[in-house]
């Protein structure tokens, strides 16, 4: 919820890497003037969307929106409590962030069902040449059951499996759709879907990374690539399968 976008991120690494001077209060004086310009530039652009939550907790900080940065402290903390009943669902998974997998390029796909206790955790990821799949089926805890894997294993992929998925995802948009689009249900299905790409130096092409979250898998693009990896697991138990 709370990840600084590339663009922002690349502002603000900009805004507060500036040197400290032997006058310190020049350079907030430069970073509030910076701010405000930017502020102003951004609101007066018609294709600027200011209702992005990165956008909203740089200009909160920069107008002192006290109501809105204890409103996310407060969300910040909820989401980062060890004893919260969600935080021990997935207790039983212990997988890297896929910033940590050493790949050039990954995607993790999770996925779960309403009156279903398994998920799905599955994450394609390729280095040079080498193209693997990671499947994990868990019993996810709930009630009096705890977190328990069912199966986790890990596949090797062919070059023209990796084209299928990478094809799938760049025709689902996945790198242009936001983290939420704000259509939530407590039936149906549910699908979370992380996708990484290390710089490339050679291209000139910085590293990715996005998040999407989806409910209801069928009715969002993201269908295609997830099925389209079920199918390439060759898992049959579960909730859900691709023949």
């Amino acid at each position: 919820m709370y990840r600084i976008s590339a663009l922002v991120a690349i502002f603000l690494t900009l805004l507060f890497g500036c040197k400290q001077t032997s006058k310190p209060y020049s350079t907030f004086s430069l970073r509030d003037s910076i701010l405000a310009t930017y502020f102003k530039v951004t609101d007066s652009l018609s294709n600027s969307d200011t209702t992005d939550f990165n956008y909203k907790i740089v200009k909160a900080y920069m107008t002192n929106d006290t109501v809105f940065l204890k409103k996310l402290r407060t969300d910040i903390e909820l989401e980062r409590s060890p004893g919260t009943r969600w935080a021990a669902l997935d207790s039983c998974i212990h997988i890297p962030k896929l910033q940590d997998l050493d790949a050039d390029e990954a995607y993790r796909f999770v996925y779960e069902a309403a009156f279903c206790p398994y998920k799905i955790n599955v994450t394609v990821s390729r280095k040079k040449d080498n193209s693997t799949l990671h499947f994990i089926l868990y019993q996810f805890a709930w009630d009096s059951a705890s977190c328990k894997i069912i199966k986790e294993y890990d596949k090797k992929l062919v070059p023209a499996h990796w084209n299928e998925i990478t094809d799938a995802i760049q025709y689902a948009d996945f790198w242009g759709l936001k983290r939420d689009n704000n259509i939530h249900g407590n039936d149906g299905d549910d699908i979370t879907v992380i996708g990484y790409q290390k710089a490339d130096s050679l291209r000139g092409r910085p590293a990715k990374y996005n998040y999407v979250r989806r409910w209801s898998i069928t009715q969002t693009s993201l269908h295609n690539p997830f099925h389209l990896i079920l199918k390439l697991s060759d898992n049959k138990q579960g909730c859900i399968w691709t023949e």
